[in-house]
């Protein structure tokens, strides 16, 4: 998936009640996820698969503090390059408290 394409997908309103969305093996990375947080398609997603991706204990941090993320009821981040210390910052993030969490 190209930036230009994620782009697209991020501002895109098509998409009002979307509630599962899974972005697997796209090569997500830390500056496409901040995309995808500030954009309108998290809004009502209680189901997000992002797995296998070029995600890492940066990234976290960016998901440890989106409020858009606080209805999140699963978080699937598996296969990704996620430390202890990304973990860390997971269970510890008021957004995500709600969530269950899958590194």
């Amino acid at each position: 998936l190209s930036d230009d394409e994620f782009d697209i997908f991020c501002t895109a309103s098509l998409f009002p009640s979307l509630t599962w969305l899974r972005l697997r093996n796209i090569g997500l990375n830390t500056k496409m996820l901040t995309r995808l947080i500030q954009s309108p398609v998290l809004k009502k997603v209680l189901r997000l698969e992002l797995t296998g991706n070029y995600l890492d204990d940066n990234s976290m941090a960016v998901l440890a503090g989106c409020d858009r993320c606080s209805g999140l009821q699963f978080l699937d981040l598996s296969n990704n390059s996620i430390t202890e210390s990304g973990a860390a910052t997971l269970r510890h993030s008021e957004s995500l408290k709600n969530a269950t969490i899958v590194i």
